[in-house]
Formats: structure tokens, C-alpha cells, sequence
């Protein structure tokens, strides 16, 4: 999982509607019973998408854990890959981070991710 290259949460593939890699690992790790310590791992070592994921996870297990991660990735800024279902692009930092707490962590808050323009947007 430290080199997972989207963050993904519900289907993706044009047409194929499958469960993501990192979600199918993400799930794994959930159901082990070293789940958090696993994730911790992540944290330290994985890329901006592993660390997106394990923040998810996190939130799941120690909110305070969540609350202190989250700060620094917010700080760091880095760019997340995401992915939804046929739509790729970049989220920030910080949208991950409010789709954890709003319960959508992959999703941008508006519309269809970039480069694609977004026509649900608000002008």
C-alpha cells in the first residue's frame, strides 16, 4: 500500500465499475487485527495516496490520531492522485481531509476532478 497510485473510494474503470486497488488493500488492512499499527506503517512510509488512506483509517480508529495527521498533511499540501470512476485527476490536501470528515474521502467538493472542466461548479 505505501506506493499505491490513486486514492479511491466507489467504483472506477470506464464501463467496469471495480473496486479500487488501494480500497480492495484499504479493506484488507481494515479486518486485520494489527489494522491500526498497519496503517501507522503506512503513514510514515507510504506516498500522498497511501497516507490519504490511512488517514481514513484514522479517523475510523483514533480521531485525536486523526485530528494531529490531519494537520500535518494540510501543512504538507501534497497533491493526491484520485480517481473516480472514469474521471482522473488531483485532489488537495485539504479536500481529503473534509471528505473524511464529510464522509466522501475521494471525492472533490464540487463537480468532476481536474483537468476536466467542471460544469456543476458555482461561477
Amino acid at each position: 500500500m505505501p506506493t499505491i497510485d490513486n486514492f479511491s473510494f466507489g467504483p472506477v474503470g470506464f464501463g467496469t465499475g471495480k473496486t479500487s486497488d488501494g480500497e480492495t488493500l484499504h479493506n484488507r488492512i481494515l479486518k486485520s487485527p494489527t489494522a491500526l499499527e498497519a496503517f501507522r506503517y503506512v503513514w510514515k512510509h507510504g506516498n500522498a495516496q497511501a497516507r490519504a488512506y490511512t488517514l481514513t483509517a484514522f479517523w475510523k480508529f483514533d480521531r485525536a490520531e486523526f485530528e494531529r495527521d490531519a494537520a500535518e498533511f494540510i501543512r504538507e499540501d501534497p497533491t493526491v492522485n484520485s480517481q473516480h470512476v472514469d474521471i482522473i485527476g488531483t485532489i488537495q490536501a485539504s479536500w481529503v481531509v473534509e471528505g473524511i470528515r464529510n464522509g466522501v474521502p475521494s471525492y472533490r467538493r464540487r463537480g468532476t476532478l481536474p483537468p476536466q472542466r467542471d460544469s456543476n461548479a458555482r461561477r
